[in-house]
């Protein structure tokens, strides 16, 4: 018998109405699911039934999609060894990166089951002394806790609030076609979780070019779920409630408290990243050199001239 956390009810009216969630059926997917995953010879992947209700949940209750994913998880973490292998907590800059408040999910939904909100301040980053694949692999140590943890980011998902004011002009040139490239491939073709939308605030003049080099590289559904409000936050308040938000920003948040609280968490988690070192796929599986011909080729960036270097700054 699968078991599962028990939703509240927001969610679970969520998983029923949006993604097709029938609770009486759950253990023939989630056993179905686990079947085919532990007969692929190419795949190690973890088979508990929560693990497995993520992927179910993130394609809709569609048995193909959610084995497609699943592969597509492991398949991109071994293309990407610079951000999903060796995740140990034991040198400096990682407590650095996750205490700098640079990247926060915040406690509250925006709404009786609405998402959770992502807010980043990419001014918080010390592009000096840390690489944008150290920022990543941070950031990628809290989704894989939020998986385990939070159902909330599959059945309603999350939204991105980011905040480009006082940006400086080292950390653009980080945020690369190459970054850029490289999470909009996870975030469409791997993850789980359900992307809402992203909202940009305290915009920049050269946001304008930045924007033009996003959107080369992504979807038509996300270019859709893409928000600029400058520096009105009452236009950010008419999708993310005042009070959702850090001090900062007119709410009750407080940063530096949730940002010691994720790195206690991240601690907590020494144990589960040890042990994902021993999931993937095998190097000679034919889908994963394709995928590293797809991160490698700058082909579909035409136009960008494959660097924010290339930009004037005001």
């Amino acid at each position: 018998m699968v078991i599962l956390r028990p939703l509240p009810d927001d969610l679970a009216k969520t998983a029923i109405e949006e993604l097709n969630e029938k609770p009486d059926d759950n253990d023939y997917f989630v056993n179905t699911l686990r079947e085919w995953a532990e007969k692929q010879p190419h795949l190690r992947a973890r088979t508990d039934d929560q693990f497995l209700m993520a992927f179910l949940r993130g394609s809709k209750f569609s048995l193909e999609k959610a084995k497609q994913k699943l592969e597509n998880f492991y398949i991109l973490r071994a293309a990407m060894p610079e951000i999903f292998r060796n995740r140990n907590l034991s040198e400096p800059k990682f407590e650095a990166i996750a205490k700098a408040g640079a990247v926060s999910f915040l406690p509250e939904p925006v709404c009786e089951g609405g998402p959770l909100v992502v807010l980043m301040r990419p001014s918080e980053f010390n592009m000096e002394q840390h690489s944008i694949n150290d920022v990543l692999k941070v950031g990628s140590m809290i989704i894989d806790i939020l998986m385990q943890e939070n159902d909330r980011v599959f059945i309603a998902g999350y939204t991105f609030i980011i905040d480009l004011g006082n940006i400086s002009k080292a950390v653009l040139m980080n945020f690369e076609p190459e970054f850029v490239r490289k999470l909009t491939i996870l975030v469409n073709k791997a993850a789980p979780t359900r992307m809402k939308g992203f909202h940009f605030i305290n915009v920049l003049p050269i946001f304008e070019k930045l924007f033009g080099m996003v959107k080369s590289v992504i979807s038509a559904k996300l270019k859709d779920r893409f928000y600029v409000h400058g520096t009105n936050f009452e236009d950010l308040y008419k999708h993310v409630p005042k009070h959702v938000l850090p001090k900062e920003y007119g709410g009750d948040c407080d940063l530096k408290s949730l940002a010691d609280e994720w790195w206690q968490k991240l601690n907590d988690y020494k144990k589960f990243f040890e042990d994902e070192e021993q999931y993937g796929v095998t190097e000679g599986y034919e889908k994963l050199k394709q995928v590293k011909q797809l991160i490698e080729d700058t082909s579909v960036l035409q136009g960008t001239e494959g660097s924010f270097r290339q930009l004037e700054f005001d």
